[in-house]
């Protein structure tokens, strides 16, 4: 510290200097800029969070069984998933769909269906779904804004791969607005993805809902396309459900 008065360097914390008497003004410091960190969820965040609120579908359809994913959207039972999971070799709705959920497996109906083919329409390929009761550790997943969703941001799917139970793959937005027909919009993502996804969640790093898986690309010869999986954006199944929820 160094007085104003006769320039002598003076010890901190004095008041007054003892060379010319001078008073002392304290030395103020500017603060420090402290470099805060942004908290993000990781997947064992988002997995915990939403672990009860995913499905893991059965549909029987006389000798064959289909499984498949889905997810609550209200706490009275309403569930999505795709409408190709739930219905029949008529496209006509499965008479017999098991869900487990919460820890617990309950029987569940087709409430509406957003395609007359199956999903293979013009339509919408989801279906709503509506659980014959509701076991008690059940959650309700949070649909986000898909017009929101960026090219490169981080995803995570939770579904019942294989039908062999319910897990978690990450990846990225591979394409926010990937052009499926002339008027339809598909997420497209590299998150590993197979048989009983259909109609599982897609997340973002925020725990939300931003798609629904739908389908896996295929190559010029009709095999699975590596890394190239779609999903339908969230704000398409908000509409969809509007139309059936008031």
């Amino acid at each position: 510290m160094i007085c104003k008065g006769c320039g002598m360097t003076l010890s901190e914390g004095v008041d007054r200097c003892p060379y010319c008497g001078s008073r002392v003004e304290p030395t103020v410091k500017a603060a420090s800029k402290v470099a805060v960190a942004v908290s993000e969820k990781g997947g064992e965040d988002i997995f915990s969070q939403a672990i009860n609120s995913v499905l893991e579908i059965t549909a029987v359809n006389g000798n064959m069984t289909s499984a498949g994913s889905g997810f609550m959207v209200s706490e009275d039972g309403y569930a999505l998933t795709n409408c190709h999971v739930v219905v029949n070799d008529r496209n006509l709705p499965s008479k017999q769909i098991a869900v487990r959920v919460g820890g617990a497996v309950v029987e569940a109906k087709v409430v509406s269906l957003g395609d007359n083919k199956g999903g293979r329409g013009s339509g919408i390929d989801l279906a709503l779904i509506k659980l014959m009761s509701v076991p008690e550790h059940v959650t309700i997943a949070t649909l986000g804004d898909s017009d929101k969703v960026k090219t490169g941001e981080k995803v995570f799917v939770i579904g019942n791969s294989l039908g062999r139970g319910t897990c978690m793959t990450a990846g990225i937005v591979s394409d926010s607005k990937r052009r499926a027909t002339i008027n339809k919009y598909y997420i497209m993502t590299d998150c590993a993805i197979n048989g009983g996804n259909s109609g599982g969640p897609m997340f973002n790093a925020d725990g939300e809902v931003i798609g629904i898986v739908v389908a896996r690309g295929l190559d010029q010869q009709g095999n699975d396309a590596e890394g190239m999986n779609y999903a339908i954006p969230s704000n398409d199944a908000r509409e969809f459900m509007k139309q059936i929820i008031k």
